[in-house]
């Protein structure tokens, strides 16, 4: 057992206990001040008007954090049924409004359940299993244009992806810290949307 700290908003300095689960590697606070201020300059919409989506959930502390800050919804997707506990039990102590949704399946299949479109999402899965080209690819679908993706990986951008799945996006910062990479994208539209 661990415990994380959410850094800013209504829930600002809560701690939240996260379970020592394999593979489960919450983003460091360290590396959330960094993800926040690149947000906080470069999202082109205030919070309020912000739809996020944390895939591969994990602890939840990025949809926290953004829920936190006053996003106008944060859905969570999650399949480790140990994980959907936890968060659930954060969800009902921090006393989330409706807006914040938990749910637990596997990513592609929930994206497809999902019936609007994202302003920002946070890809953070378990590393080795090659799920960010996957999860990159379904989500072009599912942002809105200049929409922004945060990306924790193992390798750095771009991530194994080939040329033309790259395309639709465009590296606005990246940085590493320990094992992780980390890299803001923004969707790349044509000028007919």
């Amino acid at each position: 057992m661990g415990q994380i700290r959410i850094i800013s908003g209504q829930w600002g300095r809560r701690r939240i206990t996260v379970s020592d689960r394999p593979g489960l590697r919450p983003t460091s606070d360290r590396a959330r001040e960094t993800l926040f201020n690149w947000l906080e300059s470069w999202l082109p919409w205030p919070w309020h008007a912000v739809h996020v989506l944390d895939g591969y959930a994990g602890s939840g502390v990025l949809g926290l954090e953004c829920a936190s800050r006053g996003a106008a919804s944060v859905t969570m997707i999650e399949q480790d049924a140990f994980a959907v506990r936890d968060l659930s039990q954060h969800l009902t102590t921090l006393q989330a409004p409706p807006s914040v949704r938990l749910m637990q399946g596997r990513f592609l299949d929930q994206l497809a359940l999902q019936p609007q479109a994202f302003e920002l999402v946070f890809l953070d899965p378990p590393f080795g299993k090659g799920l960010i080209v996957e999860s990159l690819k379904a989500l072009c679908a599912r942002m809105v244009p200049e929409g922004m993706v945060y990306v924790e990986s193992e390798t750095a951008w771009p991530c194994g992806l080939s040329d033309a799945d790259q395309q639709p996006w465009t590296v606005v910062r990246a940085a590493k810290t320990g094992q992780s990479h980390q890299t803001l994208l923004s969707r790349v539209t044509s000028p007919s949307g």
